[in-house]
């Protein structure tokens, strides 16, 4: 069997040598996952082997209704190679008063995309303290990742034509329901999907491809829940062309995330 050249490098043991951006990361304290290298240099250490040049990352504490606490480690998990790290702004969705604060703070820093997980709150993503961030999003013009497992989709559905300017980034795309992820991606035009999966089914990436999802694909990590190079090579081995890994791996995230061509 014949290999394309990121597959060789890959069995070579060797970093891609192409535009990888990892969409889906986190960091920091407060999760009940046990979380290992959990620091700004073992992150770097990790893209170093793979070859990723960038990674876009949500402190845990923010996903948990401490966003103050997240804010403040951020500043220098970020500082450490700031050309390399991203943060994703998040606000404590649970405590509407506090919302138009934090999301301005991360702002502040430099944060051009904003991260929300429904298990935060236990607030469904229709409900109005989360109009607030859609809003903020919205008059910014930023890309949202918004944690799914399937259910959470009606409650988005009625938030993409409503925001038009946010780019919705809907994470662990396929995890179930999958014909519904495709369904949202293929109505919305600024409707995209995320592959993180730890328990992802044979040929979930060629689904979406072989269904026209190739520029609406971005590749995510999630680490450090889960393993970069386990999930990097999904989209490595996938049975799809070189061009659509190019795309999945870095391409779609920089003109998304980065709202650049690559």
């Amino acid at each position: 069997m014949k290999h394309d050249i990121l597959e060789e490098r890959a069995l070579k043991g060797l970093p891609l040598n192409c535009l990888v951006i990892d969409a889906h990361a986190h960091i920091g304290t407060g999760s009940y996952f046990p979380l290992y290298a959990n620091t700004a240099r073992s992150f770097l250490e990790c893209m170093d082997r793979t070859g990723c040049s960038k990674c876009f990352i949500s402190h845990y504490s923010g996903l948990i209704n401490y966003t103050d606490l997240a804010l403040e480690e951020m500043k220098e998990i970020i500082a450490a190679c700031p050309d390399r790290l991203h943060g994703y702004i998040t606000a404590d969705v649970a405590y509407e008063k506090d919302i138009a604060r934090q999301l301005q703070a991360g702002y502040d820093l430099g944060f051009r995309a904003v991260k929300i997980h429904v298990s935060s709150s236990g607030l469904p993503y229709s409900h109005p303290n989360y109009a607030r961030i859609y809003a903020f999003a919205d008059e910014h013009r930023m890309p949202m990742l918004i944690h799914t497992w399937g259910n959470e989709l009606k409650d988005l559905e009625g938030q993409y034509e409503k925001y038009p300017h946010i780019s919705f980034i809907l994470g662990h795309a396929g995890c179930c329901m999958k014909e519904e992820y495709l369904r949202h991606a293929r109505t919305y035009p600024n409707v995209f999907l995320e592959t993180c999966f730890s328990a992802s089914p044979k040929g979930l990436i060629e689904y979406f491809v072989h269904e026209g999802m190739a520029d609406k694909l971005l590749w995510g990590s999630d680490m450090n829940f889960y393993n970069s190079e386990h999930q990097i090579g999904r989209v490595i081995f996938a049975e799809i062309s070189l061009e659509d890994k190019y795309r999945i791996l870095g391409r779609n995230a920089a003109r998304i995330l980065l709202k650049r061509d690559a």
